[in-house]
């Protein structure tokens, strides 16, 4: 497993272009939302977000995704409740590598996601990932959360999630600083 010190300042003082912050109501029955959203550039910009004051476990799961430069939609796990959900855009700027990673975990029995991604240095990168949950087959459990963790290489990721109770669609960013 790489450590090391990532340095988010490049030359210009900084890798991060903007960061933009909102919170929008989700209501019952609804289980996507697009929102208006200040332009950036989507190949370089990761979306995530998370539900507030969650009261409900499979309510607690949601994933942003660019729609476009103006517009991201945040889907949610369990529609049958209102929910507060906050989102973070992040725009970086002058980044040596900038990957995005989108897959599934259709079974609740899958607990790894391994991919081949372009050479990387491990201890000069960030990793973001955002999911949401659903429910696959009958259980008497339906947690919507799950601990994850990820082992970097050079050409390679690794995504290991624990207390995995439901499928999972998921989208990570990689990226690579100076």
């Amino acid at each position: 497993m790489a450590t090391g010190r990532v340095n988010l300042f490049n030359n210009n003082g900084t890798s991060i272009k903007s960061i933009q912050v909102g919170q929008t109501l989700m209501s019952q029955n609804s289980s996507s939302i697009n929102l208006p959203i200040e332009k950036v550039d989507i190949n370089n910009s990761i979306v995530l977000s998370v539900p507030l004051k969650a009261t409900i476990m499979s309510a607690s799961c949601c994933l942003g995704s660019f729609v476009n430069e103006q517009t991201i939609k945040l889907y949610r796990s369990d529609s049958n409740y209102a929910i507060d959900i906050y989102y973070e855009i992040i725009e970086f700027e002058n980044v040596k590598s900038f990957q995005t990673i989108s897959f599934s975990l259709s079974s609740n029995l899958v607990l790894t996601y391994s991919k081949e991604i372009n050479e990387v240095d491990p201890n000069k990168c960030l990793v973001f990932l955002n999911y949401r949950t659903y429910k696959t087959g009958d259980t008497s459990t339906s947690y919507g959360e799950s601990s994850w963790y990820y082992t970097l290489g050079t050409n390679n990721i690794k995504f290991n999630f624990l207390n995995n109770y439901m499928g999972k669609n998921c989208t990570a960013y990689i990226v690579e600083f100076n």
